[in-house]
């Protein structure tokens, strides 16, 4: 009997959700997706953005490739998902609320993961039943784009667990990457590292918003300034993410209050039009 994973659940259909869900339409893996939006605006969306990074596709190829997605309105429909990823905001109390309400409804065998980029993959997993069947895959976005997914093993998961999950993500065109459970795991504690030096910069005026990212553009190769970086994560989300790191212990990663001053004013980058840079206009 093949004991891969073959059905995929997501529980919230936001960015990463939606960009997740993108990832799995793309490699041909029934996706059904719990969201609190009509499943006409869901679909809509996402076969808006599907089409647009999929331009060779006809209507009707569109059609098939979505015709193994479903939109839920309830959590009883993920009963028949292998494995079920939360994808919801980053609050420790919604998702613990997901995952008391999925091991209500799911089987023995569903494998449960959380998308949290900061949460303690620990914490979430004491409110099931079943921690030898919980991870944390964190996704990056857009995911439908992005290859790395950290994958956060508890030493309570088995090894069968991280196995297929492994197996399952390099099916699907990722590349995994093993993390222990800490704050932030790799990218987030060296990429806000890195963000947040570069608003402390800016707050001191030691260099220009413009020359701070061509800096980082030109001297280290990376595609974006960390500035710019910053606008399309979300100052409210980079500030979140800096908060936790902080929390641990750390205090280099405490939040600039150049930035707390900019989310206080609902400059939050790209989504809202302006945020380090100004934007034409905002983006979902």
């Amino acid at each position: 009997m093949d004991n891969g994973i073959q059905r995929v659940g997501i529980v919230g259909v936001g960015r990463m959700g939606e960009t997740i869900a993108l990832a799995l339409i793309d490699a041909q893996v029934p996706v059904l997706l719990k969201s609190t939006r009509s499943s006409s605006e869901v679909l809509n969306q996402l076969s808006k953005r599907f089409s647009r990074t999929h331009k060779q596709l006809t209507e009707s190829e569109i059609a098939a490739a979505f015709s193994a997605t479903r939109i839920l309105s309830s959590y009883e429909d993920l009963a028949e998902a292998d494995l079920v990823i939360e994808c919801v905001p980053e609050d420790l109390s919604v998702k613990r609320s997901v995952f008391q309400a999925l091991e209500k409804v799911c089987g023995a065998a569903t494998i449960f993961a959380t998308n949290t980029s900061s949460l303690s993959v620990e914490e979430l997993a004491q409110v099931t039943k079943r921690p030898n069947q919980f991870l944390g895959l964190h996704f990056f976005n857009p995911a439908d784009k992005m290859p790395l997914v950290e994958m956060i093993s508890l030493p309570s998961t088995e090894q069968n667990v991280k196995d297929r999950a492994s197996e399952f993500l390099q099916r699907i065109g990722k590349h995994p990457v093993q993390v222990a459970n800490v704050s932030g795991f790799i990218v987030n504690r060296l990429l806000f590292a890195m963000i947040g030096e570069a608003i402390r910069l800016l707050q001191a005026q030691v260099a220009s918003r413009e020359d701070i990212d061509a800096a980082m553009k030109l001297g280290s190769n990376h595609p974006m300034g960390p500035l710019e970086l910053a606008d399309f994560i979300g100052l409210d989300v980079c500030h979140q993410i800096l908060t936790r790191l902080a929390a641990t212990g750390n205090s280099f990663y405490e939040s600039p209050s150049l930035l707390q001053q900019m989310v206080q004013r609902g400059d939050l980058g790209r989504k809202t039009g302006r945020g380090f840079y100004e934007y034409a206009q905002a983006s979902r």
